[in-house]
């Protein structure tokens, strides 16, 4: 059954770590949603935790800490915690993704698009604030180039003047 976009409770119920083709660290976790009107249902996700190029996935490995409380210290104890049969419950944003079918034909199914603690997001707290003085000696030229001039009020309306006389049709008659 697809499962249509929006957010679901689910239960985290499996979870393998590997390497992809390209290089990138991932954590593969299998999902049974349990949702009224989509209980039981199975979904996969994969969370990319070290981009092909070594750099740490921030968003992946941030997702996976507030998700499922994992110090980030060593991915395989991750997919233990949630290989363990316990309950892992986690909210999932779900998404259609398509794709081209070894057949040929367009398909859709669905996909996991986040993985948040039940009840917020992962994105629920705010970084710590870079001091501005760092952030515009790094940044502060983008800012310039695209900066407007702030423009000038417009003038407070006047009046709408008043039509001009419109002068004598002819000259008065000179007099003896």
């Amino acid at each position: 059954m697809k499962i249509p976009n929006g957010t679901y409770t689910a239960n985290a119920t499996a979870a393998i770590v590997y390497k992809s083709p390209g290089g990138a660290g991932i954590i593969a976790i299998s999902f049974s949603i349990t949702s009224e009107g989509y209980e039981g249902e199975k979904i996969a996700s994969r969370q990319c935790l070290v981009r092909k190029d070594g750099s740490p996935s921030d968003i992946g490995m941030e997702s996976m800490k507030q998700a499922f409380g994992w110090d980030g210290a060593n991915p395989y104890r991750l997919a233990e915690m949630i290989s363990d049969g316990g309950e892992h419950p986690v909210e999932l944003v779900t998404t259609t993704e398509s794709f081209t079918g070894t057949d040929g034909t367009l398909k859709e199914v669905s996909a996991v698009q986040w993985i948040n603690p039940v009840g917020g997001s992962s994105g629920g707290s705010l970084p710590e604030e870079t001091p501005e003085s760092a952030f515009m000696a790094e940044f502060g030229a983008v800012f310039r180039a695209g900066a407007v001039p702030a423009s000038k009020p417009a003038p407070a309306s006047s009046p709408t003047p008043a039509p001009p006389k419109s002068a004598p049709a002819s000259a008065p008659p000179a007099r003896p």
